[in-house]
């Protein structure tokens, strides 16, 4: 006498790998240097009451380092150029409102304006101008890198100050045998990834790139 055994029918998941190796990116990074000449000041971290050191998370905007540069900033005269501003901004207000009660002509107002533009111009490029004594993050990011200079130490422009990346997200480039291109898919996961630590992703998009056979 034969006895069988019956099992109800389950669904199972599996698993099927490829393997191949590729070297993991960041989706953005960037190199910090100054876009002026003028003496090193290394800003405090507002999260860790210390100075910005590499390894540190900054936020997009955050001031990362200081330039001093007197004789640039005198040569800006951004106290002259905002007082100039305000004067400008005001005779054109007087002006518009003479031109309502036909007290001057359209002429004198279009003068008016035009200095006002200018002097508004003229204050603009005076804010730039000073901006680039000031080293910020430009998004959110890790300081992977930062360049070691005593405090007041003379920079010049161009000179190097660090390295920013964001790791939220990473990206790969990745070598595949042809054999393999066909079970390869967008959305397909990824795991097992050798790194620092255990990282899960995404395929993005599949390129069979071959040489036609001649």
């Amino acid at each position: 006498m034969t006895t069988y055994t019956t099992q109800a029918d389950t669904l199972a998941t599996w698993q099927e790998y490829v393997t191949a190796t590729g070297t993991v990116q960041a989706r953005q990074e960037a190199r910090l240097r100054c876009l002026q000449s003028g003496s090193y000041r290394l800003q405090t971290n507002p999260r860790t009451g210390e100075p910005v050191a590499m390894g540190d998370q900054v936020r997009e905007g955050e001031l990362i380092v200081a330039l001093v540069n007197p004789e640039l900033v005198n040569q800006v005269s951004l106290d002259s150029k905002e007082l100039a501003f305000t004067s400008a901004q005001r005779e054109y207000e007087k002006q518009r409102a003479l031109l309502e009660k036909g007290g001057i002509t359209l002429r004198e107002l279009i003068l008016a304006e035009r200095a006002f533009i200018d002097a508004r111009y003229s204050l603009e490029n005076a804010h730039l101008q000073l901006a680039k004594l000031e080293v910020r993050a430009p998004f959110d990011g890790i300081l992977v890198d930062l360049v070691h200079y005593g405090p007041d130490q003379l920079l010049e422009m161009g000179a190097e100050l660090g390295q920013i990346m964001e790791y939220a997200e990473l990206y790969a480039e990745v070598s595949l045998p042809d054999k393999e291109i066909g079970r390869v898919e967008p959305a397909i996961h990824r795991q097992n990834l050798h790194l620092l630590a255990h990282v899960q992703g995404q395929t993005r998009h599949v390129v069979a790139d071959r040489f036609a056979g001649g």
